[in-house]
Formats: structure tokens, C-alpha cells, sequence
């Protein structure tokens, strides 16, 4: 057997046990706890058995230049940061590849599947772990051969990039706890050893080096260039909308009320019931603020109400009432109904309380997100309308949390997962509009039922995840047109406080601490 064969084999049995050391490092109780450090640890562990191999092969004269102990466990130095550098790309799991991605696709005015973008994430993964890997691996061997060769750089990049790729790709297809993975992983480890030794000897001598750094470097352009047409071709136009090109009327901020919205704003069911237009004159909002735990297992609630002049962005006035989860609409003569806890309290707009609170009157026909006058959803994503002819399938959505939303006497809403869909009130679908990855939830509509606007999300792939992006968009409801749209400025946590004007020209957008106020274009004259 040749030498470069033995060191290889001997160099792929070291990393295998290196890598078995490593992984028994990290399940003890003492160093699981230390986390980062234990990881540290983990590095030494591995280290320790791999740079033996290039001093034992030394010995038996396996190698073409002779190299000490102490040269040996200088150039072990980098690979003990190897186990974290395997972890670098993992940082963030996955938020910043997300994050650069949305970016890059943003420049380009292109979407992409969230399938397609969960393997970009992956392969970000993969890319940045071996490019942290490879590097500390070329300084190992650059060390232990005296000689810095870039050209080793590429070949050790390409190398831990396809061996990470293959252990990324059995640890999706194999179930972690199996035999089988921890076959595949060993196997890989003495593949990387192997590969470890003949880099060691290929730079020692520069013999094979040429051809192998052509390879590495047509095999990079292949990638990217294959790579970007797969895109390309599988992605769609980004879709984009008017923008509100104007500033802000004014911007209020909430904080100065003193009130703090319970965690840190509205869900996407509150979000269109905290915040209300009485008249052109007047915004009013009410959101719960604080529980505070009673004896017997109970709890108080409060919440915040307060009114905004529009034309000078100033608080009106301000009070704050016991109950949960409020609601707070506008009527037509400027005052505010506000509801808590089951009882409605009319309120002027310096929130003085008119006649005494009312219990909540169910309508005759009682109605809820799932069901509205003949529509009806239910849990797979099916929307139905009962007719005289019977039950009739409407639309199909590819998730079952589907919503109907009562836009006026002549048209229904209905949003689910990254669509929405307009239908007038005998069931005739008058448009859909669909997204690619984003998400979309009802926002508000205007007293005279002729504008409406949607939220339009994006999530984060962090842990946890969180809203990344948020635009609302306000369309006119007769003809189905995008009007404007203005992006979250700050970003809420779950959803913008959002209302339109009873003539929607106005609308309102809220988040965190921050409401704005925009002038929206007129509605056209027939």
C-alpha cells in the first residue's frame, strides 16, 4: 500500500474516533451545561487525536517532509475551534441567511416559495459553516507544511461545503437517534480525515494542486451559475403596490398616554377592533393594559381609551375602564361605543360617558369569522355558500384557518393564509389576490364600505420567530384595485392597529408606540 494511502486511512481513523470522542464530550452532564464552552471543550477533544496523525505518519515516513510533535500540535491550534466553526452558520438558525435573501430578492424585484427559500436557508447554512471550517482547516495545514498555498483555500472550501451538505442532507432524511445516521456521520468523518491527509501532502508538494483547484473553482461558477437559472426560473415577480408617497399628516405617540399596550400590541383578531374613526374629526383606540391577579383565581383587567383630534394629531382625552379584550367603534353622530367585559359604553369625544352601559345584544343572526349570512369555512380550508341549490364550493385554500369578514351589504371578504378573495353577497367571486410567501389578514374597512385594506405579512425563521415584514395595503372594493400602501414603521409584534376614515381618505396605522396618520388618494366620482 502506498504511503499517501496509508496516512490517509490512518488520518480517516483518527477523525473518526476524534469525532466519537467529540460527541461523548458533549453529552456529559458537566459540559452539556457549559454550552459555548462545552463546545470549546468538544474542540479540544477532537483535536487532540487529530493532529497524532500527521506525527505518526512522520515517523513511519508516510509523509514527504518530516514534522515534529510540537509543529504537529501547533497546527492542531486551529482545529480546535473546528466543532464551533461547524455551528457558525447556525447562528441566528437561520435568520441571517433569511434576512439576506429577502434582501438580495428584494433588489431584484423577484419572490420565491417558502420551500424554495427554506433551502436557500439551508444551503446558507452549509456555505458559511464551510467557509468558517475550511479556512481553519487551510491554516492547520498551512502550518504543519510551511507553505501557504491560496489555491488550498478554494479545494478545502468546495470539500467541507459538499461533506457538510451530505451530513445536513442525512440528518433530514435519516431520524437523528438511528444507526443509520450515526453510520453516515462516522463514514463522513473518515471521508474528511482521508480527504484532511492528501491536502496535507498535495500542499506539502504542490503536486496534483493545479488541477484540483480548477476543479474546485469550475465546480463554484457551475454551482452559481446553475444555481442562479433554477431561481430565476422558479421565481415569480415581487408584487408591488403604490406607495404613499407623501409623509405623514402627523404622527401621535402613544407612549405619552402613559398606556402600554398588554404584549406590546394587538393580535390579528384585536388589531381591527382597538382603533376607530367616530368622524373626520376624531380617532379613538382602547387596548387592554394590565391584569393584575385577585384572590379566589380571578383577575383584573384594564384597559386604555383615549380620543386624537385629526386635524392637529393632539390628544382629546383619555380614561380607562375595567374589562378585557376591548372593542371600540365610531358612529355616524362622532361618538364612540366602546365594549368590555360584555357591556357596551357610548362615550363623546372628550369621553364623557353618555347614559349608562348596556349589555351586549346578540343579533338575531349570529355570525362569527367562520360564518357569515350563506358563507361558511371550515377546517380544510374549504369555503362553502348555502344557496337554494344547497351547499356549493366556493374556493379551496391550502390552509384551514380561512376568515370571513362582512364588508358591507354587498360584499364579503375572505382571507386565508397568503390570499384573499372578494365575493359579493350572493356568492359571485369578484377577484383574488395571492402572495407568495406573505401572509395576509383582514385590517379595516371604511364606513361607506367602499375602501378596505389587508395587512400583508411576513414572518422570520428565527427562534422564536418573529414579524419581519408588514405592509397594509388599502383597496378600492369595487373594482378590486390596489389604492396605496405604506410599510410598519415600526414594526408591530403581531399586527398595526389600521383604520379608514368613514369616506376612506384617511387611514390610521398603529404600532408599538407610534401612530401615523395618511392622507390617501380620493375616491373616484362616477
Amino acid at each position: 500500500m502506498k504511503s499517501n494511502a496509508k496516512f490517509a486511512l490512518l488520518c480517516g481513523a483518527l477523525t473518526v474516533l476524534a469525532a466519537i470522542l467529540a460527541s461523548l464530550s458533549l453529552e456529559l452532564r458537566g459540559l452539556s451545561r457549559l454550552r459555548d464552552a462545552g463546545v470549546l471543550i468538544s474542540g479540544v477533544v477532537f483535536a487532540v487525536p487529530v493532529c497524532l496523525g500527521p506525527y505518526l505518519a512522520s515517523k513511519k515516513g508516510w509523509v514527504v517532509t518530516r514534522l515534529s510533535l510540537g509543529r504537529c500540535l501547533l497546527a492542531a491550534l486551529p482545529l480546535l475551534f473546528l466543532p464551533a466553526a461547524f455551528f457558525i452558520g447556525m447562528v441566528g438558525w437561520g435568520d441571517p441567511q433569511e434576512h439576506l435573501i429577502r434582501r438580495m430578492l428584494h433588489v431584484v424585484h423577484r419572490e420565491l416559495s417558502d420551500q424554495i427559500v427554506g433551502t436557500l436557508i439551508v444551503v446558507g447554512i452549509v456555505v458559511f459553516g464551510a467557509i468558517a471550517m475550511g479556512s481553519l482547516i487551510w491554516i492547520s495545514i498551512s502550518v504543519l507544511t510551511k507553505k501557504w498555498h491560496g489555491r488550498t483555500l478554494p479545494i478545502l472550501w468546495t470539500a467541507c461545503a459538499l461533506l457538510s451538505g451530505l451530513f445536513w442532507a442525512a440528518l433530514f432524511a435519516l431520524k437523528t437517534e438511528g444507526a443509520s445516521f450515526v453510520a453516515v456521520g462516522l463514514l463522513l468523518a473518515f471521508i474528511s480525515g482521508c480527504s484532511f491527509a492528501l491536502v496535507v501532502n498535495m500542499n506539502a508538494t504542490s503536486r496534483g494542486l493545479s488541477p484540483l483547484f480548477r476543479f474546485s473553482s469550475v465546480a463554484i461558477l457551475v454551482v452559481l451559475a446553475g444555481g442562479g437559472s433554477i431561481l430565476l426560473a422558479e421565481s415569480v415577480p415581487e408584487k408591488r403596490f403604490p406607495k404613499l408617497e407623501a409623509s405623514p399628516i402627523w404622527k401621535f405617540d402613544i407612549a405619552s398616554t402613559g398606556c402600554h399596550p398588554t404584549w406590546g400590541g394587538p393580535d390579528s383578531s384585536a388589531a381591527a377592533n382597538e382603533i376607530a374613526f367616530a368622524s373626520d374629526e376624531t380617532l379613538g383606540m382602547a387596548f387592554g393594559t394590565e391584569a393584575r391577579p385577585l384572590p379566589g383565581n380571578k383577575w383584573d383587567y384594564k384597559a386604555c381609551v383615549f380620543t386624537v383630534e385629526i386635524k392637529s394629531g393632539a390628544k382629546i382625552a383619555q380614561t380607562s375602564i375595567t374589562g378585557n379584550q376591548p372593542r371600540i367603534v365610531g358612529n355616524h353622530d362622532g361618538s364612540f361605543t366602546v365594549k368590555a367585559s360584555g357591556l357596551w359604553m357610548t362615550y363623546t369625544p372628550d369621553l364623557k360617558q353618555v347614559g349608562e352601559p348596556q349589555e351586549e345584544k346578540r343579533p338575531a343572526e349570529h355570525w362569527t369569522a367562520a360564518r357569515w349570512q350563506n358563507f361558511r369555512s371550515d377546517a380544510n380550508g374549504k369555503l362553502w355558500f348555502d344557496g337554494d341549490g344547497g351547499a356549493r364550493l366556493l374556493e379551496q385554500y391550502p390552509c384551514g384557518g380561512i376568515f370571513i369578514h362582512a364588508l358591507g351589504p354587498e360584499r364579503v371578504l375572505v382571507t386565508g393564509c397568503r390570499q384573499f378573495t372578494l365575493f359579493r353577497t350572493d356568492g359571485v367571486k369578484l377577484l383574488t389576490e395571492a402572495f407568495t410567501r406573505e401572509g395576509v389578514n383582514f385590517a379595516a374597512v371604511s364606513a361607506d364600505y367602499r375602501r378596505f385594506a389587508v395587512a400583508v405579512y411576513l414572518w422570520g425563521v428565527g427562534d422564536p420567530s418573529y414579524l419581519e415584514e408588514e405592509r397594509i395595503v388599502v383597496y378600492d372594493a369595487e373594482t378590486g384595485k390596489a389604492i396605496a400602501s405604506s410599510s410598519s414603521e415600526p414594526l408591530p409584534i403581531t399586527q398595526s392597529w389600521v383604520a379608514l376614515s368613514p369616506d376612506g381618505t384617511l387611514l390610521a396605522v398603529g404600532a408599538q408606540t407610534t401612530l401615523r396618520l395618511f392622507r390617501l388618494p380620493p375616491a373616484s366620482q362616477k
